[in-house]
């Protein structure tokens, strides 16, 4: 018998489809304003993930904290459980916690959400966030912090620390490049589809609002370093994947996860050319990354170096 107090919603993003559920009386997409475009029919034989919502959770064993987070929403702390892994979100100016819990590999979840807490929609998308950038992981996706552009129909991802200026170098891109626009600015998705590299939009984008479902093929990534000039150098093989390793999500004390991540990398660091982009806040540095990431030797093989 279908519980007719609760409504199902299925979503598409990066190709990768998932399912919530939440109470019928939830306006959801006044609480995640960013997933109406990523919405899709149903098709319970492809699924990511499915995440429900519930008023109790079931007692989760051996619980240890593994990672403390503080984000722009509040804190997020993250347990390893004997069943896979528990998540509290406290969002600021807040006593409100909301909690999900997860089997090993992100494939099923329950929360307890408050959603009378004015920050619930911050908390419902940080669960929805980590449960996409784990369980991708075991399907050739990666969720990525970086920035990205597309030009001439190619995506370039711009990585780098907070605060390195990765919106401000996509700007340039945008100002100084024709024809560029910008697919997400906080996290995309990059998925190894066959012999393509592909990049795509996700309801992830930081504080701009950008929501595209779409997707292109990756041209190039960039590592972002702040500098008094403007420098870029090719990265090949290990280098490339060191380059793109840090700006990823994962449990990095999971063997599993950070395994499945690994495997990944690999493959990605031979399908694109990569490179660190030591810059300054300015318009040569967009034309000097553009040109070196489009003229970089690129073959089926992988890399060839001039």
């Amino acid at each position: 018998m279908i519980d007719q107090s609760n409504n199902d919603y299925e979503f598409s993003v990066g190709g990768f489809r998932f399912n919530i559920t939440v109470p019928s009386a939830l306006d959801i997409f006044s609480l995640l304003p960013a997933y109406h475009v990523f919405l899709a029919g149903d098709n319970e034989n492809d699924r990511l993930f499915c995440l429900e919502t519930v008023n109790t959770l079931p007692h989760a064993e051996d619980v240890v904290c593994i990672e403390q987070i503080s984000t722009d929403i509040g804190v997020i702390i993250l347990y390893r459980t004997r069943q896979g892994y528990r998540l509290d979100v406290r969002p600021n100016h807040s006593r409100t916690v909301h909690r999900m819990v997860t089997d090993a590999r992100f494939t099923h979840a329950l929360a307890t959400v408050i959603w009378s807490d004015r920050y619930a929609g911050n908390a419902f998308d940080a669960m929805l966030r980590t449960m996409f950038s784990m369980a991708v992981l075991f399907h050739g996706g990666i969720s990525v912090h970086a920035s990205c552009v597309v030009n001439s129909g190619s995506a370039y991802l711009f990585m780098g620390r907070s605060g390195t200026g990765k919106s401000t170098h996509s700007s340039l891109w945008i100002r100084n490049i024709p024809g560029t626009m910008l697919l997400n600015d906080d996290n995309p998705v990059i998925r190894v589809s066959g012999h393509t590299l592909m990049a795509y939009g996700t309801p992830w984008s930081g504080k701009t609002p950008c929501y595209r479902a779409e997707g292109y093929p990756v041209a190039g990534i960039a590592r972002l370093v702040q500098s008094s000039h403007n420098v870029f150098t090719p990265k090949y093989d290990v280098d490339a994947f060191s380059v793109i390793l840090p700006g990823c999500s994962a449990i990095r004390q999971d063997r599993n996860i950070f395994g499945a991540l690994c495997d990944i990398l690999a493959e990605i660091s031979v399908m694109s050319p990569v490179g660190t982009m030591e810059c300054l806040p300015d318009n040569d540095a967009a034309l000097i990354c553009h040109e070196h990431l489009k003229t970089m030797c690129w073959t089926d093989g992988g890399p060839v170096r001039k």
